[in-house]
Parts: C-alpha cells; sequence; structure tokens
C-alpha cells in the first residue's frame, strides 16, 4: 500500500495545525504552574470529555479493539468497556471529579501528600511515581510506539520507520510541551472530530460494502456455525 499525495497532503497540514494550536496556547499555559498542568482549572466539562474520548482514538485501540472482536465478537468489547464504565472512567468522572477539583491537587501523588502522612504515605509515593512514571508509562508508551512501527509499515513502506516514528514524537513533543494541558485540549478536540467523522463515513462504507445485516450473520454463521455466530453478535 501506498498513500497517494492528497493523503499525505492531509496529514502534513494536521501536523502544523497541531503545532500552530500548541504554539497558540502556549502563552496562556506558561501563566502559572495550574494553568499549564491542569488548564488554569476552568477546563470546560464537554472540552475535557472530548479530550478523554480523543485519547480512546489513540493508534493502538483500533489494532486493539479490531484483535478483541475478531477473537470474542462483539462480547469481546466488553474488555474494553469496562475500563471506560469502572472507576477510571465515567464512574470515576462523576464520583471523583468534583472531589479532586475541590482538593486542588494536579498529581495523585498530592493526593496521597494529602490524605495520608508518615514514612509509609512517604513511601507510598515513591511507589506510585516509580510504578507510574516509569514502568506503566514505559509499556503504554511502548505498545503504542509498536502500533505506529506495525501501521506505518503498510501506509508508509518507503520511508524509513525510525526517522518516521522520531518525527512524530519530536512534533507531538514539541507542542504539548509548549502548551500543557491548554494545547492538548484543543488538538484532542481537534482530533476527536477527525476520528468521529472518519469512524461514521467508515462504518457507512463498510456496512454498504458488506451490504447490511443480513450479510453479515450469514457470514458469521459460515464461518462460525449457527450457535456460536449467536453468541459472537450478542450485545451481552
Amino acid at each position: 500500500m501506498k498513500l497517494p499525495v492528497l493523503d499525505w497532503i492531509i496529514i502534513l497540514v494536521y501536523l502544523a495545525v497541531s503545532l500552530i494550536v500548541g504554539f497558540y496556547f502556549s502563552k496562556r499555559a506558561l501563566r502559572s504552574v495550574d494553568d499549564y498542568f491542569v488548564s488554569g482549572r476552568v477546563l470546560p466539562w464537554w472540552l475535557a470529555g472530548m479530550s478523554m474520548i480523543a485519547s480512546a482514538f489513540a493508534i493502538d485501540t483500533p489494532l486493539g479493539i479490531t484483535g478483541l472482536v475478531a477473537k470474542d465478537g462483539i462480547p469481546g468489547v466488553w474488555y474494553a468497556w469496562s475500563f471506560a464504565l469502572g472507576g477510571a472512567g465515567a464512574l470515576g468522572a462523576f464520583v471523583f471529579a468534583s472531589l479532586l477539583r475541590r482538593s486542588e491537587i494536579i498529581t495523585t501523588a498530592e493526593l496521597i501528600e494529602l490524605r495520608y502522612d508518615g514514612r509509609s504515605a512517604a513511601f507510598l509515593r515513591g511507589f506510585k511515581g516509580v510504578y507510574f512514571g516509569i514502568f506503566a508509562n514505559a509499556v503504554t508508551l511502548g505498545w503504542i510506539i509498536k502500533a505506529v512501527w506495525i501501521i506505518s509499515a503498510v501506509v508508509a513502506p518507503e520511508i524509513n520507520r525510525h526517522l518516521l516514528i522520531g518525527a512524530i514524537l519530536l512534533i507531538t513533543l514539541t507542542y504539548t510541551a509548549a502548551s500543557g494541558l491548554w494545547g492538548i485540549a484543543a488538538t484532542d478536540l481537534i482530533q476527536f472530530l477527525i476520528g468521529s467523522i472518519g469512524s461514521i463515513a467508515l462504518g457507512v462504507l463498510a456496512w454498504n460494502h458488506i451490504g447490511g445485516i443480513e450479510n453479515i450473520i450469514a457470514g458469521f454463521v459460515s464461518r462460525y456455525g449457527a450457535n456460536p455466530a449467536a453468541g459472537r453478535l450478542s450485545f451481552f
């Protein structure tokens, strides 16, 4: 597969817009520590929500969700939905967001310092810092970069993948470091709009190409048999 020139123009325009947005918000982000890390605590709820959803459009997510659906059908998606509905997602936002905002903390390490004291609290802060700051983030970045590596081999086989990933990381680091959470939320909004419109368009095209639900069911029955197919297409 080789991307046409128009596709490369769209990609380059998007990257340029991300840099412009990042530098645009840099002055606002540098007003204070709160402005840089938590958008001055005035980020609109809808923008915060769209930013969270845009994170689900990360390059590794389509590969992971596709693998879950291919292995277990629709029920496999509950593996991902469990995080969205649980404490790390919607439930956490509704239950804990107002409390965290009232505490005026920036990091969870500050929450531990606020809530506990003594040597055990110091140990817990240190453990969380090492675990999340090094191990968890390293693993997460590892699989995301791995996804870029896999996809770039398909869409841009003529480009050196080391240089491509290096350029992507440099651009991302530049606009995020320059603008803090303001720039991240703004670029996430752009990603949310692109991802939503693109996903709907792809879904419509795929649906029309397959020929509707009847052909989907027929294909599942042909591949897995009647009962397994029914299980794979069950929402629950």
